[in-house]
C-alpha cells in the first residue's frame, strides 16, 4: 500500500499550500495535520461502509500512528470492526484475535464504552464460536443501546447465539419482543433467517429450508457477507435430500466466497454429492482438489479417509491417484494411515471419520483382537458430539456390514456404546441389531432398543416388534398394552394377543375373541392359529376334537419342549379330561404325542395314570420304571398310584 501513503502525503502537502494563513508555527502545523486526519478518517469510514475493508484498514492504521490524534480512539474501534469483517471474508481466525486486541486497546483509551464496542466484541466471539461470551456481550450491548436500531441489532445477535446454545426460553422471549417492534426490511429478512436456524438446530431441515431459500432468493448479499450462513443454506438443502439444488448452492459458494474455512467444507461436500449421484470420478476430483489446495487442513485429512474407502473398492482409481500423489502415505499404506490418524485424533473432528474407516478394516479382517479394539474405541465416543456428516459417514460405511454381521459380533459392539448406534443408524439397522440382541439373550437391551425405535419411528410395525419382544421377555401385560395401541390388526396381531392371553391365563371375552379371530385372519395352514383357536374352546369349557391332536401329533411333539403355548395347550386339554375322569380320551390325546417324544415326565406320568385307571397295568409298568427318575409332582403321583394298585392286586 505504498502508493496510498504517498497519495495521502501529497494531499497533506497541498492542503498546507492551500491555507493562506499557514506559517511554520507549531499551532498551524497541528491544525493542518488535524485537517488531513479528519479527511483520512472520513475517507476510511466511507471505504468501510462500501466494503473496501483493506483500503479502510490502511487508512485507519495511518491515523493510529499518531496517538495524539483526535481520531486515534475512534480509529482503534474501527480497526476492530475492519479486522472482524476481513476475518469473515477470509475465514482466518488470526484476524479475529487482531480485532479483539484493537478493541482491548480501545477499551483502555476510551472514556466511555458504548453500544458499538460491546456489539462488535460480541460479534467477534460469535464468529469464534464462543457463544456464551457472545451472549453476555450482546446483552451488555442491549443495555448500552440508545437508538431503536441498536436495540434491535442487539436482540437479533442474542437470538442467533441463543439458537446455537439451544436456549429456547431466550429465543421465545426475544422473538416476542421483535414481533412487536418496527423492523426495517433487512432486519425482517435477518429475523426470517434466524427462524430457519432454529429449525435447522431442531433437525427440521425441510421447514428450515423454506426460510433459507427465501434469504437466498431475496437477500443473497447477506449470505455473501456471512459465508458461514451461505454454507448453512447449502448444507440444509443437502440434508433435506435436494442434492441437485445443494450442488448449485455449493458451486456458487466456490465461485463467490473467499472464506477459506467455508471453501474447504464446500469442496468436501461437493465430493460427497458426487458419491450421492454415483459419480465417483467427480467425487474423487473434489477430494483431490481439497487435498492439493489445503493439504494441512482437517478437511483434507477427511478427504484422504474418504478416498481410502473408495480405492478399497476400485483398483484402477487407486492407481490413478498414486500417479497424482506418488508419495502419499494414505495411498501406499492405507491401513497404517487410518490407524495413525485415529490414534492422533481420537477425541477430535477427524478421529470419528478415522474410526469409521477402522471399523471397515475390522469387518473385512474379522479379527477378534480388532473387534475388541473397535469396541473400546466406540466406548470413547459421545453421540451428542458426533456431527451430522460424521454420522452420515458411519452409516455409509458400516450399514451394509451390520446387516450381514453375525450376532456374536454385533452384540458386543452395540453394548459398548448403545447411544451411538441409536443416534447414528437408521431404522432397518437398529431392528436388525434388536434381533441380534435377542439371539444373544440380551432381552432387556432388546426391549430398550425397540422402545427407542418406536419413539423415533412411531408406526404399527415397530409397535408389533416391541410387543413381540415384551412377550418373549415375559412381560405379558405390557405386551398386550402395546398391542392395544395398534391401528392395523391382522393375523400376527391376533396370534400374539392370543399367546399373551394364554400366558396370562386370561379367559376374558376379548382374549377368547382374539384367539378365535387369529384363525379367521390367518391361513388355514397356520399351526399357531389352529392351536390358539382350540385353546379358546378350552377356555370356554369346551373340548377340541381328539383327532386334532393325533393329526398334528408330530408337530406338537417337536414343539412341546420349546413352545410354551403348545405345552400349555396340552396341559389344559389334559386337565380338562382328568377333571371329567375321561382317561380313555386322555390316552387318545397323549399317546400319539408320547410316541413322538423321547420320554417326557409330565406326559408319561399322565399316560401311566390313564393306563392304571383303565386297567392297562402292563402299559403303565413300562412307563413307571422311567418315571421313578423324575422329580415333578405328577410323576410321583403316578408312581404312588401304580404301587398302590399293584398292592391291591397282590392282596386280592
Amino acid at each position: 500500500m505504498l502508493w496510498r501513503s504517498i497519495f495521502f502525503a501529497a494531499i497533506l502537502f497541498f492542503v498546507s499550500l492551500a491555507d493562506t494563513n499557514v506559517t511554520v508555527e507549531d499551532k498551524n502545523v497541528t491544525l493542518n495535520k488535524e485537517r488531513f486526519e479528519r479527511f483520512l478518517f472520513k475517507n476510511a469510514m466511507r471505504d468501510y461502509e462500501l466494503g473496501s475493508y483493506y483500503e479502510a484498514l490502511d487508512e485507519f492504521l495511518q491515523i493510529i500512528k499518531n496517538p495524539k490524534s483526535p481520531f486515534y480512539t475512534d480509529s482503534l474501534l474501527m480497526l476492530g470492526k475492519v479486522y472482524l469483517q476481513i476475518a469473515k471474508r477470509t475465514g482466518m481466525k488470526k484476524y479475529l484475535w487482531t480485532a479483539d486486541s484493537y478493541l482491548n486497546i480501545y477499551s483502555s483509551k476510551a472514556k466511555k464504552l458504548g453500544w458499538e464496542y460491546y456489539y462488535t466484541k460480541a460479534n467477534i466471539y460469535e464468529t469464534l464460536g464462543f457463544y456464551e461470551k457472545a451472549l453476555a456481550h450482546y446483552r451488555r450491548s442491549l443495555q448500552k443501546s440508545v437508538a431503536e436500531r441498536e436495540q434491535i441489532e442487539s436482540i437479533i445477535g442474542i437470538l442467533r447465539v441463543a439458537v446455537w446454545l439451544k436456549k429456547l426460553d431466550l429465543v421465545t422471549k426475544y422473538m416476542i419482543i421483535l414481533n412487536v417492534s418496527t423492523l426495517q426490511k433487512e432486519q425482517k429478512k435477518e429475523l426470517d433467517f434466524i427462524k430457519g436456524m432454529e429449525l435447522f438446530n431442531q433437525q427440521k431441515y425441510k421447514e428450515a429450508f423454506r426460510y433459507f431459500e427465501k434469504t437466498y432468493r431475496e437477500f443473497e448479499s447477506y449470505l455473501i457477507d456471512n459465508p458461514e450462513y451461505y454454507y448453512l443454506v447449502a448444507e440444509t438443502a443437502y440434508r433435506k435430500g435436494d442434492i441437485k439444488f445443494a450442488e448449485k448452492l455449493f458451486r456458487r459458494i466456490l465461485n463467490l466466497i473467499k472464506n477459506r474455512e467455508v471453501l474447504k467444507k464446500a469442496l468436501l461436500r461437493m465430493g460427497d454429492i458426487g458419491l450421492k449421484k454415483g459419480n465417483v470420478k467427480s467425487a474423487t476430483n473434489y477430494y483431490y482438489q481439497l487435498i492439493a489446495k489445503y493439504p494441512e487442513s482437517k478437511e483434507a485429512t477427511v478427504a484422504k479417509l474418504k478416498l481410502i474407502s473408495l480405492i478399497s473398492r476400485d483398483e484402477r482409481l487407486a492407481e490413478s491417484l498414486k500417479e497424482l500423489l506418488p508419495d502419499a502415505e494414505f495411498l501406499t499404506d492405507p491401513e497404517s494411515f487410518v490407524v495413525k490418524t485415529l490414534i492422533k485424533n481420537r477425541t477430535n473432528y477427524i478421529g470419528r471419520f478415522a474410526l469409521a474407516n477402522f471399523g471397515v478394516i475390522t469387518f473385512e479382517l474379522d479379527s477378534d483382537k480388532l473387534y475388541k479394539r473397535l469396541g473400546w474405541e466406540l466406548s470413547l465416543i459421545s453421540a451428542d458430539r458426533t456431527d451430522y456428516e460424521q454420522k452420515e459417514y458411519f452409516r455409509d460405511l458400516w450399514s451394509s456390514y451390520l446387516l450381514i454381521l453375525d450376532h456374536v459380533r454385533v452384540c458386543p459392539l452395540y453394548l459398548s456404546n448403545e447411544r451411538f448406534f441409536q443416534e447414528v443408524f437408521e431404522q432397518n439397522i437398529l431392528i436388525k441389531i434388536s434381533s441380534d440382541l435377542g439371539e444373544c439373550k440380551k432381552e432387556n437391551k432388546r426391549v430398550a432398543l425397540l422402545e427407542y425405535i418406536l419413539k423415533r419411528w412411531n408406526n404399527d410395525n415397530n409397535r408389533f416388534l416391541l410387543a413381540k419382544a415384551l412377550y418373549e421377555y415375559g412381560d405379558y401385560d405390557r405386551s398386550v398394552a402395546v398391542l392395544n395401541s395398534m391401528k392395523q390388526k391382522g393375523c400376527e396381531f391376533y396370534k400374539l394377543l392370543g399367546k399373551n392371553c394364554v400366558m396370562l391365563d386370561n379367559g376374558s371375552k376379548e382374549c377368547i375373541q382374539g384367539m378365535e379371530r387369529s384363525l379367521q385372519a390367518c391361513s388355514e395352514a397356520d399351526f399357531e392359529a389352529l392351536i390358539l383357536s382350540r385353546y379358546a374352546l378350552l377356555m370356554k369349557g369346551k373340548e377340541p376334537k381328539k383327532k386334532f391332536v393325533s393329526l398334528y401329533a408330530e408337530k406338537i411333539a417337536s414343539l412341546f419342549e420349546k413352545d410354551p403355548i403348545i405345552k400349555k395347550f396340552v396341559v389344559k386339554y389334559s386337565e380338562a379330561l382328568i377333571n371329567r375322569a375321561d382317561y380313555t380320551g386322555l390316552i387318545r390325546v397323549l399317546e400319539p404325542i408320547s410316541q413322538k417324544l423321547n420320554r417326557n415326565c409330565y406326559i408319561d406320568s399322565l399316560l401311566a395314570l390313564s393306563y392304571i385307571r383303565t386297567g392297562k397295568m402292563e402299559y403303565a409298568k413300562s412307563l413307571v420304571s422311567d418315571l421313578r427318575k423324575c422329580e415333578d409332582p405328577w410323576s410321583k403321583v403316578a408312581v404312588e398310584v401304580y404301587e398302590s394298585e399293584k398292592l391291591k392286586a397282590s392282596v386280592k
